[in-house]
């Protein structure tokens, strides 16, 4: 609920969601440690954060393809105001690194 002050300030910054509709850092755990059949609590509903920021008098738009982030961006610049891009990603795990 940050946008609602943002919006009253007029503070314009872009804030861009992964959404994949999965407290997916947790799963990963779940999967790897326990196997697939001990997976749980872990889904989410593939909440629409850009409606909501729209609601709140920002800007927000859904973005379902990696070849729309960067249009949706400018748009988003454009707007002047505080911008929220929801992107829907597939729940995979973070890649490791390691320092040698």
């Amino acid at each position: 609920m940050e946008f609602d002050t943002a919006v009253r300030y007029k503070l314009p910054f872009i804030t861009v969601v992964g959404n994949d509709a999965k407290w997916n850092a947790e799963h990963q755990i779940q999967l790897r440690n326990f196997g697939v059949e001990r997976t749980h609590s872990c889904a989410l509903r593939p909440t629409a954060y850009d409606q909501v920021v729209s609601a709140l008098g920002g800007y927000g738009e859904h973005v379902a393809r990696v070849d729309e982030l960067v249009a949706a961006l400018a748009r988003a610049q454009s707007q002047h105001q505080p911008a929220c891009i929801n992107v829907s990603l597939n729940p995979t795990a973070a890649p490791v690194i390691r320092r040698r």
